[in-house]
């Protein structure tokens, strides 16, 4: 039968309670506080993303623990490449099939949106989400589920750890419901899925926050780039 060690319950319902309390936080701080002009519909997008970043990293700093987070250099990073050029790929291969006609408004935005745009999803994304997926839930949830899924005595996959995290980052994405169609919604909690998977499998194994979050980046510019050139190309 399937086995999942769970290390501490207690443990469990507090990480996931920061979780929880991050994610309500940044969308209540969205609703509530209105931003400067120019930052246009982006400015919540920037504020939400800040409060993931700020909330977890005040609960390791009030618990005293600390994440891996590693060097911006290419002897760390090296091992990340391969990581990197599976991400582009499927990203390229989900979205070649696969249209949102709601993103061709960026095609119409002046430099300002596309320079805040790009800002936010080849910069800030990546950095704050990984900090919050990666960073925070999946390293903390290690302690939580200390060993690989098993099934009966015969391991059939990575550790739990990663998987739950992978999980959740999908879920995240379902707040999208609120300003986009249900069926691309899903598409893209699944997606999410996926490529959590993969980077919290490299962060397993290589961690270093500075390549999930590049990994993130790349990912996020590769599908507008697509989207650009599929409306370019009339297709």
């Amino acid at each position: 039968m399937l086995h999942v060690a769970l290390q501490s319950p207690r443990r469990l319902f507090e990480i996931l309670t920061v979780l929880v309390f991050t994610i309500a936080a940044a969308e209540l701080a969205v609703a509530k506080i209105p931003g400067p002009g120019f930052f246009g519909p982006l400015w919540g997008g920037y504020l939400s993303h800040l409060v993931y970043l700020a909330i977890p990293a005040l609960w390791l700093l009030i618990r005293r623990e600390r994440i891996p987070v590693g060097k911006l250099t290419w002897r760390e990073l090296r091992p990340w490449v391969s990581g990197w050029a599976w991400l582009l790929l499927l990203q390229i291969a989900f979205h070649a099939g696969i249209y949102q006609p709601a993103m061709v408004a960026m095609l119409h935005m002046p430099l300002s949106g596309w320079l805040a745009t790009l800002a936010f999803q080849g910069i800030w994304v990546g950095v704050t989400e990984e900090f919050l997926f990666r960073g925070y839930l999946q390293t903390s949830l290690a302690s939580v589920f200390p060993l690989p899924l098993h099934f009966g005595k015969q391991r059939i996959g990575g550790h739990v750890n990663v998987m739950v995290a992978s999980l959740l980052f999908g879920a995240l994405h379902l707040v999208n419901l609120t300003y986009q169609p249900l069926a691309f919604t899903l598409i893209q909690a699944g997606e999410a899925m996926i490529f959590g998977f993969i980077i919290g499998s490299y962060y397993d194994r290589h961690p270093n926050l500075w390549g999930a979050a590049i990994a993130h980046n790349l990912a996020n510019l590769t599908f507008f780039g697509v989207v650009a050139l599929r409306s370019a190309l009339g297709v």
